[in-house]
Formats: structure tokens, sequence, C-alpha cells
């Protein structure tokens, strides 16, 4: 089940999820009524408790993708995943594994996804808050928008209620969309 915070983050993590660049506006021109969640359903990653904590901490009136930013970043802290400005692999891994990895469908495919995504971390992570002044670290927030857009991709058949509609909302990620323009929306 989804919860009202996940949506927000959801939401919010597309913000940063590309990194300093826009979509394609089309991203979120979706011709069917259905979401990512009625496609296959991917446990949450996190307590509602834990992100309503990092929300009231951490947003920014100023800069929302910036207050995005570093949603995920204290969300991902407080797990113990994100330790001296840096993720924590396998504690990252942890947490997935504990949520999503307890979808005994779900855990094969998230142990592939998880390894690629943050392969895909290490080698942009040049781009990280020193250099470009960001008062947060893009990572914990890309590494949630990777992880879910890959097991979404690759959702097995046990867990995959295709119908009309899905196959439109796969092709929007294979063409670069974030996961949370096909997901939720507020």
């Amino acid at each position: 089940m989804v919860t009202p915070w996940f949506i927000v983050l959801s939401f919010a993590v597309g913000f940063v999820t590309t990194y300093n660049s826009t979509w394609d506006k089309t991203c979120f021109k979706i011709k069917t009524n259905k979401r990512a969640d009625d496609c296959c359903n991917i446990p949450g990653s996190f307590d509602e408790a834990l992100l309503k904590q990092c929300y009231d901490e951490k947003k920014f009136k100023e800069n929302e993708q910036e207050g995005v930013t570093c949603i995920a970043e204290c969300v991902a802290r407080e797990l113990g995943a994100y330790k001296n400005n840096k993720l924590v692999k396998e504690n990252v891994r942890l947490v997935f594994e504990s949520t999503i990895g307890g979808d005994l469908n779900l855990k094969p495919v998230l142990e592939g996804v998880f390894d690629k995504c943050y392969d895909r971390i290490s080698e942009i992570d040049a781009l990280d808050r020193n250099k470009t002044g960001a008062a947060c670290h893009f990572a914990p927030a890309f590494l949630l928008d990777c992880v879910h857009s890959g097991i979404f991709e690759k959702c097995p058949a046990g867990v995959w209620d295709g119908g009309d509609g899905c196959e439109e909302l796969k092709e929007k990620l294979k063409r670069g969309c974030p996961y949370f323009a096909i997901s939720e929306t507020l």
C-alpha cells in the first residue's frame, strides 16, 4: 500500500533524479488512468513516520529541488544508509532487502537492479555537492527512483497485473522518464 508520504517523496524525487536537467514534458502526459502501482505492486522502502520527520526537518521553501534532495538524504541517513557524505552500499542494500526484498517475487529482481543502480551512482558521483554547491547529495534520491524504475521495468509475472495501460507506463521509463511520472500522483 502506498502511503501519502511516499507519494510526496516519489513526486519530489523526480525533481532530483535527472540532476540539473529537465524532463521531456511528454513524461507526464499519460493516456491511461493506470499508474505504476496498479501494474506492479512494489512495497514502500521506508517508514511513513520517518519520511514525515525528514520532510518537516528538511523542506526548503526557497528551493524545492534542494528540499527534496535533503529529505531523501535525511531518510537515508536515519536508516544508516548514508554516512560521511556517501551511500553505505551494504546498509542501503539491507533497507531495500527488508522492504522490497521481502516479496519473494521481487527479491531476485531487486538484487540485479540494486547493483546496476548503485554502480550508476558511483559513475556519476563526480557531481557531488562539493562541486555543485548543493546543500545535500543527489545520490539517495537518485537511488530510490532508479531502484523503483528498474523493478517496475522487470516486474515478475507473479506481481505484474498487466492490463490496459501498463505497457504505456513501461515505455515511458524506457524513454528515460522518472518513475514518479508514472506512479501515484498527488
